[in-house]
């Protein structure tokens, strides 16, 4: 052990900034390991008088938080509160709608409401008897030389200290503002140039589902798009992702409210006559931003950031919550093999930076696809090419979406075997007589071959 490292030792005192999701899952592991915890959260507690839930796009939930959940036996618990949606719903401005599968039969992502899942969370770190929670308690400080995290509430400040700082506190994290006036510490913050508003789709007038709730259903438009999320209450919530700015197809451009309700029936005919009171939500709801946030390193001495507070990143792989937790499932996992948490933070910052960075190129790329390409003949068709590809070679070609959502596989490594098999697809699909034979197996098998040696060969 080097000098001035300090060692793991079980009952040591770890402070949490930030109960909300990525928070709770690592304080209920670490209690449960045999540390005493104390989170502490700017919020009155999820599912009390006056709780603030914010606004929240609808999360998925899909393989990595599964794995993370099932490591503390929360699995069922969660499955509970959310609904398995299978693929996409394509909307066109006519009404009509397209399935796509997002993988093989019976693979889903699940939607869940931020709120509930934190409540849940919540609910079962309080009853770990080494966990203690303090609510209306907002982290303002932190003094990385004694580890005492300073924070503001009802009753004044408090200063806690501990033997470990876990900053999970979001996106705006004031444990990485502190962090950030460390000398080489790299930082960058990008707001894209759309925004986001809620709405909310009510059950039908028979107390039923308005929509298939099987399906995360899209109204791609080019420049903007709609989605819809199912709730358990047989509602679903819906986001809206326009530019802030724009003579037309804007936040800014839907100011009147006459051009508004003309703008939205326009574009989302059958969602307006679901939602009869669009136009009411669309000027009362708050429109908000979207910004990935990049950093590194992500710990000082005994000091380490978690989630969003590490790798805020856009929703539109619907990763951010499922990243955060892997955080907390590689964390845990590497926790046995290091006897120093100096140590353990430096291996684990290196471990994971590359695949944060992956994810949020990858979640800023799939906005793209989702607004654009989904509707696009030619990314219909490599999406064709691909899936006859997945089943004829299942061991093979797996498709980055279902390398992301349905694997372990580190986002860094799936990145680049997305990028792989988007050159090979380009290539496949530019051969002569391809639209008439691609369905036949052994005429695809030697076009991939044939596309293979080609991408090498470059």
């Amino acid at each position: 052990m080097l000098t001035g490292m300090t060692p793991i030792t079980k009952g040591q005192h770890i402070l949490i900034p930030g109960a909300g999701l990525v928070g709770s899952l690592a304080g209920i592991w670490l209690a449960r390991q045999g540390f005493k915890v104390t989170m502490m959260d700017k919020r009155t507690r999820p599912g009390s008088k006056g709780y603030d839930q914010s606004r929240s796009i609808n999360l998925a939930v899909s393989h990595r938080a599964w794995k993370a959940l099932a490591q503390i036996g929360l699995e069922d618990a969660i499955k509970e509160i959310a609904l398995p949606m299978e693929g996409r719903i394509v909307h066109d401005t006519e009404g009509r709608t397209q399935f796509m599968p997002y993988g093989r039969e019976g693979q889903a992502i699940y939607s869940v409401s931020r709120g509930k899942l934190n409540e849940v969370l919540n609910n079962h770190a309080a009853a770990e008897p080494n966990i203690e929670i303090h609510y209306q308690s907002k982290a303002i400080g932190l003094d990385v030389a004694t580890h005492t995290v300073k924070c503001t509430g009802p009753e004044g400040t408090t200063y806690t200290s501990g033997d470990v700082v876990l900053g999970a506190d979001g996106a705006f994290s004031v444990m990485r503002q502190v962090l950030q006036v460390s000398d080489r510490f790299d930082f960058s913050q990008n707001y894209i140039a759309h925004g986001y508003q809620e709405f909310t789709l009510p059950p039908g007038p028979d107390g039923d589902w308005a929509l298939n709730p099987g399906g995360l259903h899209i109204w791609p438009r080019k420049s903007f798009m709609l989605i819809a999320l199912p709730n358990t209450d047989k509602s679903f919530t819906c986001t809206l992702f326009l530019s802030w700015q724009g003579a037309e197809d804007s936040f800014e451009a839907l100011k009147n409210a006459a051009h508004r309700r003309v703008w939205f029936q326009e574009n989302f005919p059958d969602f307006c006559q679901l939602v009869p009171d669009f136009t009411t939500q669309a000027e009362h709801n708050v429109v908000s931003s979207l910004v990935t946030i990049r950093c590194f390193p992500w710990h000082s001495s005994r000091a380490l950031l978690l989630g969003d507070a590490a790798h805020a990143l856009v929703p539109f792989y619907g990763q951010g919550m499922n990243a955060g937790f892997e955080d907390v499932d590689v964390l845990m996992s590497m926790l046995p093999n290091h006897t120093t948490w100096e140590g353990l933070f430096h291996a684990f910052e290196r471990r994971r930076k590359p695949d944060a960075d992956a994810i949020a190129d990858l979640a800023l790329a799939n906005f793209i696809e989702m607004r654009d390409k989904v509707a696009d003949p030619v990314f219909l068709f490599h999406r064709k090419l691909s899936n006859r590809l997945a089943t004829l070679l299942p061991d093979k070609w797996v498709p980055l979406y279902t390398l992301v959502s349905f694997t372990s596989t580190p986002y860094a490594q799936a990145l680049a075997t997305g990028k792989e098999q988007e050159r090979i697809l380009r290539r496949i699909a530019n051969m002569p007589g391809v639209h008439n034979n691609y369905q036949d197996d052994a005429w695809l098998l030697e076009a991939l071959h044939v596309a293979e040696f080609a991408v090498v060969a470059e």
